[in-house]
């Protein structure tokens, strides 16, 4: 028989039921909202960006001092899921002034959208450099950093004191040799030889060499003390070409006899070993008026050349292709490179005049001026346009995977003097030439010409002349570059601001510290230097001055600022 449930019981039961019945409802009330807690179906979850990098750190390989890296990238995601709000991306750290950024981000980055972070490396200092990407947004973490090292690799602009032998010269252009009184009267440590020695002039007679006028030329350079000879490989004589009726000894090339140019460069490194330092193959090969050939023509004269040189001088250099400011500059340098020539050069050389220098006699077509924008006048080519040409030879090293190799400039200066007939801005275009590219690290520069004269519009950069015996302003205005840079190490590539002033930093042998500075608006200005500069000196003064009142006048020749005298 079955029990009654008694009314005690059945209440009981009720209390205990009624409450599971309330935990079961909450319970899917929580379930119906995600979680979230809300006892309305129509209740969202709070969402959030998130940053997530794909590498939080870049690393470069050792680079040369001044010059640019290829670009590594850095990925940017956000995993998130609200819209990613990004108020700014820098540089930032210790050496911020070695990387650049660019970026594909925008301001606004939607949840599971990425964007690209490009960075590249230019040290200003050898050793290790190092920095980091910064990227401020609305995002937990802001802001989120990328770490940068990169090493910089020593040239004279960062890791050792500039010699003499940085201070180049074409000593006497359109004189025959010996010299005679010509030498220059400014300190000269290399010596350049082009015109007048070339191969045409020397093998007048087939397989006869004539060496008088080089003997002299060499002999005259060692005496005055020059610690390094460049001899310039061009000027096919007449008989070894397809074209020579139309030329005399200095024929463009290439050689229809390759015996005969082999035979000439045994004979040549045999009798000056030990002499000439350099070999720098062709003089403007790039110009359609000194080589009819193709680059692979080209590549080849060196590669005849190259093992002959170093086997009966194993301590020679070998510098190619020489190239003139035209066009095809950067195209010609990479090709020459890339197909084969990069194997058999110790060494790139260049020439920079400025634009209105011809490609061809009386022509001015298919130039660029020094391989860059145009300049405003002659003078401020001795500037970025002079950066730029520096970065574009570095930049197709790089490509070609041979970084390290040591750049020359072989010959230049502001052309025909009618290009800047005013001795003052000579003077400036001078100092100008050789302090930015001691900074950027080339190897040396030479000075097109010493000898004719200044006074001829047509004679190219004459600072000295013949008849009168007398220099010129920009003559003085080498020595005092000589002076100011000689034995000193620059501490990185020159930099220029908003206002177009630059700055070039350099420490002396005797620990003292200098800057450079001049405006490259051509006008005169204020300039507020560091208090540790307390003295500074001019282009044109004999002992240095005091900065007075904190403050110093700048124009557009360069003065030099000093923590202490220099030596």
């Amino acid at each position: 028989m079955r029990k009654s449930t008694s009314r005690r019981q059945i209440s009981l039961r009720m209390r205990l039921i009624l409450p599971l019945a309330l935990i079961v409802s909450a319970l899917a009330g929580m379930t119906a909202c995600g979680g979230g807690g809300y006892s309305s179906s129509s209740s969202t979850t709070p969402t959030e960006p998130s940053v997530m990098f794909s590498s939080t750190s870049l690393t470069f390989s050792s680079q040369q001092v001044g010059s640019s890296s290829a670009a590594q990238s850095v990925t940017l995601t956000n995993s998130g899921d609200a819209t990613l709000m990004i108020s700014g991306i820098s540089i930032t750290g210790t050496d911020a002034g070695d990387f650049t950024q660019m970026n594909t981000c925008g301001s606004s980055l939607n949840a599971s959208a990425n964007c690209t972070i490009s960075v590249t490396f230019k040290p200003t200092a050898a050793g290790s450099r190092t920095a980091s990407v910064s990227v401020a947004d609305n995002a937990t973490g802001s802001p989120q950093t990328v770490s940068l090292t990169g090493t910089g690799a020593g040239t004279s602009a960062g890791s050792g004191a500039i010699s003499k032998a940085f201070f180049g010269m074409v000593p006497a252009f359109g004189t025959s040799f010996p010299y005679a009184n010509l030498w220059p009267t400014v300190p000269v440590g290399t010596m350049v030889l082009v015109d007048t020695t070339q191969w045409g002039s020397i093998e007048r007679k087939q397989g006869v060499y004539t060496w008088t006028d080089l003997d002299n030329a060499i002999q005259e350079a060692e005496s005055n003390g020059t610690t390094s000879i460049v001899y310039n490989v061009f000027g096919v004589p007449s008989f070894y070409t397809t074209n020579g009726s139309t030329c005399s000894d200095g024929c463009p090339g290439p050689p229809t006899d390759m015996q005969a140019f082999t035979n000439f460069i045994t004979a040549l490194v045999n009798r000056y070993k030990g002499q000439i330092t350099y070999y720098e193959f062709w003089n403007e090969v790039n110009f359609p008026t000194r080589w009819t050939g193709t680059t692979a023509q080209f590549v080849s004269l060196v590669q005849a050349a190259y093992p002959i040189i170093k086997q009966i001088d194993p301590n020679a250099k070998v510098l190619a292709p020489s190239l003139g400011v035209a066009s095809n500059f950067s195209s010609f340098l990479q090709n020459y490179l890339s197909q084969g020539g990069a194997s058999v050069t110790d060494g790139l050389s260049w020439h920079t005049f400025p634009c209105s220098a011809p490609s061809t006699p009386g022509s001015t077509s298919g130039l660029t001026c020094l391989q860059a924008a145009s300049c405003s006048n002659t003078l401020d080519c001795a500037g970025a346009p002079l950066v730029s040409l520096v970065q574009t030879v570095q930049a197709a090293e790089q490509a070609a995977g041979v970084a390290n190799l040591p750049l020359y400039n072989t010959s230049g200066s502001w052309g025909k003097n009618q290009n800047l007939p005013d001795l003052s801005d000579q003077e400036a275009y001078m100092a100008r030439w050789y302090i930015i590219q001691a900074s950027e690290g080339v190897a040396f520069a030479a000075w097109y010409g010493w000898g004719g004269d200044p006074s001829d519009p047509s004679a190219w950069g004459s600072i000295f002349d013949a008849n009168t015996d007398q220099t010129t302003e920009a003559a003085a205005a080498y020595t005092t570059a000589y002076n100011w840079l000689q034995g000193s190490t620059m501490n990185g590539p020159c930099s220029v601001d908003s206002s177009n002033v630059w700055t070039c930093a350099l420490t002396f042998s005797n620990k003292n510290t200098g800057l450079i500075v001049w405006n490259g608006d051509n006008t005169s200005s204020s300039y507020t230097p560091q208090s540790k500069y307390a003295q500074y000196e001019t282009l044109t003064s004999t002992s240095a001055s005091s900065v007075a009142g904190g403050t110093v006048t700048i124009g557009e020749s360069p003065i030099l600022l000093e923590s202490g005298s220099r030596p």
